[in-house]
């Protein structure tokens, strides 16, 4: 067989064609061909470790074990890039939460409290809030005490209706305790 300059095997007119042994190896060749160029290898953690001194910047490694963890090279060191890790990528939201309620008003307005997931933020997320009203009852959704464990939801109402309100809540960046 001969081989190209990326490594690819083809069969040449010196060798016994054999199709499906042929065929087999120069898949093979090509697939590897194209992780090098693209700068892409899978393998497991162990064999991705391994790679670490001879990787380029910038390469990109599927672990086939586990997971199936995506990496790319920074540096010296692996970096997770998926599953997404919370917090790690700049511009995307460190924290999110959202949810639906339904509750009635009484004498025209209504609350009620709403407690984020355990540990979701660090810090007072920013939360927005809609209601969901087919009539024109609805006068004004308000989010008030916002706190990293949660809120509170006050709607006002010309009726008693039960009122659906979309929340949601962002917190961009991490922050410690007391920052």
């Amino acid at each position: 067989m001969a081989t190209t300059k990326d490594g690819i095997w083809t069969p040449d007119q010196i060798d016994d064609y054999n199709l499906v042994t042929d065929l087999s190896t120069m898949a093979s060749t090509v697939q590897d061909a194209l992780e090098e160029r693209a700068n892409a290898y899978r393998g497991t953690s162990a064999q991705r470790n391994n790679f670490t001194s001879e990787a380029p910047e910038g390469t990109i490694w599927v672990d086939t074990n586990g997971e199936k963890i995506v990496w790319v090279k920074q540096g010296n060191s692996w970096q997770q890039i998926w599953p997404v890790v919370q917090g790690s990528i700049p511009g995307l939201p460190y924290a999110m939460a959202a949810g639906a309620i339904s509750f009635s008003v009484s004498g025209g307005i209504g609350e009620t409290n709403i407690t984020f997931p355990p540990g979701r933020f660090s810090a007072s997320p920013i939360v927005t809030a809609t209601g969901n009203s087919a009539v024109n009852a609805l006068r004004n959704i308000q989010v008030a005490s916002v706190s990293s464990t949660g809120f509170r939801l006050v709607m006002q109402r010309s009726t008693t209706t039960s009122t659906t309100v979309y929340w949601q809540a962002i917190q961009m960046t991490q922050t410690s305790a007391g920052g």
